[in-house]
């Protein structure tokens, strides 16, 4: 008999490694939040994580959420690494900046975009604009300045103008921009373990 997810996430969890995936909203900040907050939780020196393994697949998702999830990602006293094992575009790219080591399997994607304001209605439009429009520039400004942070582009205008391109960047695209800073060509870490689970259900081969 087969472990059920819960069991699989904490199996995962108590050796140090979580897996981010699907649409990041205030619900994943959370269980992330949660997750990093019990692998710091005070415990003698030797059960103590010398490394938190991060995996990432997400294309889509809230950019608050995200940011509340960089926060915690950066303030974490266990370092953290992000692997991005299929994709991390727009929010899930600004997550993975906050750790503290950046890598990539060899055939995953990354991609920034610019913070825009969706789902509007008619009320929205005629109540609320000014407010949510307020709400993405300020996004926007904590996006530019932690890609800024964290790549070749250094200069606020940089980052902006990279940011608004919407690029599609490879791992060796990444690399090159300093985006990233290894590319797995094998599985790292409980990859295999997860992997084998993903193609069982949805019967595909990576």
């Amino acid at each position: 008999m087969g472990l059920d997810n819960a069991e699989m996430d904490q199996d995962l969890l108590e050796n140090g490694v979580i897996y981010l995936c699907g649409e990041i909203n205030r619900e994943t900040a959370s269980q992330i939040g949660k997750a990093i907050a019990w692998l710091n939780r005070p415990v003698p020196e030797e059960e103590r994580k010398k490394e938190i393994l991060l995996y990432i697949d997400s294309a889509e998702g809230n950019m608050t959420a995200a940011l509340d999830m960089f926060d915690i990602i950066r303030f974490s006293q266990i370092p953290v690494t992000g692997i991005v094992y299929r994709q991390a575009c727009y929010a899930a790219a600004i997550v993975r900046l906050a750790c503290h080591k950046r890598a990539a399997m060899q055939h995953a994607i990354i991609r920034f975009t610019s913070v825009k304001v969706t789902g509007l209605t008619f009320k929205d439009i005629e109540d609320d604009i000014d407010k949510r429009l307020r709400t993405e520039s300020a996004l926007q400004d904590a996006c530019i300045k932690i890609v800024a942070s964290h790549s070749i582009y250094a200069s606020p205008e940089e980052a902006q103008k990279f940011i608004a391109s919407s690029m599609t960047l490879t791992t060796d695209e990444a690399v090159g921009r300093d985006i990233i800073e290894d590319v797995f060509y094998t599985a790292p870490p409980y990859m295999p373990y997860f992997s084998a689970q993903i193609v069982k259900r949805e019967n595909r081969e990576f």
